[in-house]
């Protein structure tokens, strides 16, 4: 499979009340263990969808594809819809910056799944969660997403189509609030 992995990194943190991105974890920021963990996989190519402000905080690896969203207030749905545009491959696994415990065997377990027409998710004690990545089938339908629900919604419409990849540990936490980050950190 020719994967895109695609770095959703333009959102606004609202929850958060401040920006996730360079959030410290284990020596490192959000942003980079997810530039980290997206150089550690064989894929087709690696795009990082963020914003233009962002950006400028950064040195981004020169093997990775950048999107900007200078609109991060449409919503999360608006970042797929950008990185789904810009991806040649033949399907899309959509990374999250805020899910610092994420390794490298999860990507790896959810791209050996992966076809065409699927969609693969991890599954930690009965509830799916992201990355998730989306078969070449559902391009349309996430470029055309809106809204808050990024690809939820593509993905809530075609359950028949889902491979869940069982998940033992809790290493899918997304920190999305300050109890959350830490819950996390200590």
């Amino acid at each position: 499979m020719a994967v895109s992995l695609i770095i959703m990194a333009a959102g606004r943190s609202r929850r958060m009340n401040q920006n996730k991105l360079f959030l410290n974890y284990d020596g490192q920021t959000f942003i980079e263990r997810a530039l980290s963990l997206a150089l550690s996989v064989t894929v087709e190519e690696r795009i990082l969808v963020i914003n233009s402000a962002d950006i400028q905080r950064l040195t981004i690896p020169d093997n990775m594809k950048i999107v900007i969203n200078n609109q991060p207030e449409k919503g999360q749905s608006h970042s797929v819809s950008l990185g789904t545009k810009a991806a040649k491959g033949t399907g899309y696994l959509f990374l999250p910056i805020d899910q610092p415990l994420l390794t490298v065997t999860v990507l790896e377990t959810i791209i050996e799944k992966a076809s065409s027409t699927n969609i693969v998710m991890p599954e930690y004690k009965g509830s799916v969660s992201s990355p998730v990545y989306f078969g070449q089938r559902y391009r349309r339908e996430l470029i055309g997403v809106k809204g808050e629900t990024g690809g939820r919604s593509v993905r809530d419409a075609h359950s028949d189509h889902w491979l869940k990849v069982a998940i033992t540990e809790e290493i899918l936490q997304d920190i999305d609030t300050q109890e959350d980050y830490l819950r996390l950190i200590q």
